[in-house]
């Protein structure tokens, strides 16, 4: 009978012990757990930011907006000089693991680019009604009635091609520009 309690009382024991064990782990693991999407997405942000902060801090006078996806850079807005233009895509070219540097810059007098964070989000929305296309791994830039696209595994390119097709119809919008470079995900659908 000895045996039996003692048997009993340790199983119980190491019972309550795994099931704190267990409570303790998951109280200090986030929830919910991040995607591959969202961790490149948070690494996109990121990037981005160190590199607008990087351009305004060299460049005062310009007003650019500088997106990065994949370690391609989108560089959009208005500089002083053909000079300036060139010395920012010449810096963003020399950061370490950059791919492609993408130019749409304006030269201007007095740069000040125009951007809406309405459109950016409408374009988004248009986005995400088209089947079998993950929005999520699109990044929407809107830079002076220009709308660009970037990103990579996006999913079906013809519902992709039927979304742009919406997206210029949306009003400010003068042109749309797919930087969307495909990926082992991507596929035409022809439909």
């Amino acid at each position: 009978m000895y045996y039996k309690v003692r048997t009993l009382f340790i199983t119980c024991l190491a019972s309550i012990l795994f099931t704190g064990c267990a409570s303790y782990f998951y109280s200090q693991v986030p929830e919910p757990f991040p995607t591959n999407t969202e961790n490149q997405e948070m690494d996109n942000k990121l990037y981005s930011k160190k590199i607008q902060k990087m351009v305004d801090k060299k460049f005062p006078k310009a007003d650019l907006k500088i997106v990065a996806d994949h370690f391609n850079v989108l560089v959009a807005g208005q500089v002083e000089s053909q000079k300036t233009k060139d010395d920012v895509v010449a810096l963003v070219r020399s950061l370490k693991d950059i791919r492609d540097v993408y130019d749409y810059t304006t030269i201007t007098a007095n740069p000040s680019y125009n951007g809406s964070s309405s459109i950016e989000s409408d374009v988004k929305d248009r986005l995400s009604q088209e089947p079998n296309i993950a929005d999520a791994k699109i990044s929407v830039t809107y830079v002076d009635s220009v709308v660009y696209l970037m990103g990579t595994n996006v999913g079906d390119m013809t519902h992709l091609a039927r979304a742009i097709k919406g997206i210029y119809a949306m009003e400010g919008v003068k042109k749309v520009v797919n930087l969307i470079k495909p990926g082992k995900s991507d596929y035409y659908s022809g439909r």
